[in-house]
């Protein structure tokens, strides 16, 4: 087969076709009865000649896939996509608090004022290393909590009191050593850069989206699009009387993370919205128009709602570690913006993460009186059950004697 642009895309010879067609042309200048056996020399001459045209056939067809987004790996993934309008999203930064003790009076640098190797730094055991992230002072016998940022991005998660060792000296500052650091609320951990499936993934949504102008699907793909927003949700009222706080024929925009600005959400908004759509939100900004009318944007920012939870176990052949159940409930249970929380979800990750456990009344609460087995939150609440809000109470069952 020659080599060609199909609609599959560019097919090249294999190795037995090149090898056949070196052949037959060695024959034809030298005779038949040239000696092409395996080892002789001539045969291995032209299997040099044979691989050294697959690997260029191999080369022109990596070529031609990346020009397919579909196709196209690392930094050529990133040019093409670019297409479409949007850049791969790079990794954020976990954020923990620090409790820090001054034992006189002395100032550590932060991010806010200073630059990365200047600034105050503490890691865990493992050698994370968390920048702090503003600039505090403090005298003696001050105990402040910090912000800290970490160092690298990625997933990165700190248990409480995992931070302990301190990277960059100051007289008079020590790490507070009855809690050095507030374990890692789940919406603080960090994340690593968008991987080639999950921005092909996107470039796809996008592409899709973005023709539909002037419509919900469209408005949502452009927010989640923004740099620092990691969650979009556009909720439309289609009817023609308010509805859950939204007003007829209106929108309800919620974002979670942090973008660059205030102007840049309310730009998108104001780009890509339906003519005339009423909006409910608590945060707003104004857009210039071009004919100096100003337009309000409206949305709101979603905000974590801590649960309360109970439950009862009982692990045979071992005792029961409750703090090391309340950590996997807080860690693994973490349901997205709006979406319900179900006792099933909960006891799921108790089973996979404990053995011949057994669990018995599992229950949640809103408010820590009234117990029920699942919670649905409000469209801009997402749901945490922090380690403070949960009883673990071991049980004995009745088969045990």
């Amino acid at each position: 087969m020659p080599n060609q642009l199909t609609p599959n895309g560019l097919q090249v010879n294999t190795l037995t076709e090149i090898l056949t067609s070196l052949t037959q042309s060695f024959q034809e200048i030298y005779g038949e009865n040239i000696i092409l056996d395996q080892n002789s020399p001539d045969a291995q001459l032209l299997n040099i000649f044979a691989q050294m045209m697959v690997s260029y056939g191999e080369l022109l067809q990596d070529i031609n896939a990346g020009f397919d987004p579909d196709q196209a790996t690392g930094v050529i993934l990133d040019q093409r996509v670019k297409l479409n309008g949007i850049t791969r999203r790079q990794g954020s930064y976990t954020t923990v608090t620090v409790n820090l003790y001054f034992s006189g009076s002395a100032t550590i640098k932060g991010l806010d004022l200073y630059s990365l190797d200047d600034c105050f730094q503490v890691s865990d055991s493992s050698g994370n290393i968390v920048v702090a992230a503003v600039t505090t002072t403090g005298v003696a016998g001050n105990t402040k909590a910090v912000l800290f940022r970490a160092k690298e991005y990625g997933a990165l998660v700190f248990p409480e009191d995992s931070i302990t060792k301190i990277v960059t000296t100051v007289n008079n500052v020590s790490l507070y050593s009855q809690n050095t650091n507030i374990a890692t609320a789940p919406e603080d951990v960090g994340s690593d850069e968008e991987s080639d499936t999950e921005l092909k993934i996107r470039r796809e949504i996008v592409s899709k989206r973005k023709s539909a102008f002037g419509t919900v699907d469209a408005l949502q793909t452009q927010l989640a699009n923004l740099d620092g927003i990691t969650y979009a949700d556009v909720q439309e009222n289609d009817t023609s009387s308010e509805f859950n706080g939204i007003p007829a024929h209106g929108i309800w925009v919620i974002l979670k993370g942090v973008a660059e600005s205030n102007q840049v959400i309310a730009d998108t908004i104001y780009n890509y919205r339906v003519l005339g759509t009423p909006m409910k939100g608590t945060v707003t900004q104004n857009v210039t128009r071009p004919n100096g009318d100003t337009f309000t944007a409206k949305w709101d920012i979603a905000s974590v709602k801590n649960v309360y939870c109970r439950v009862n176990c009982f692990i045979y052949n071992q005792s029961l570690d409750a703090d090391a159940i309340k950590n996997r409930i807080t860690e693994d249970v973490t349901p997205q913006v709006g979406k319900v929380l179900e006792t099933t979800s909960i006891a799921n990750v108790l089973i996979k993460n404990f053995d011949n456990i057994i669990i018995e009344n599992l229950q949640i609460s809103e408010d820590g009186v009234s117990w029920v087995s699942y919670i649905e939150p409000s469209p801009d609440k997402f749901l945490r059950i922090p380690e403070a809000n949960i009883t673990v109470t071991e049980f004995t069952p009745s088969s045990q004697g």
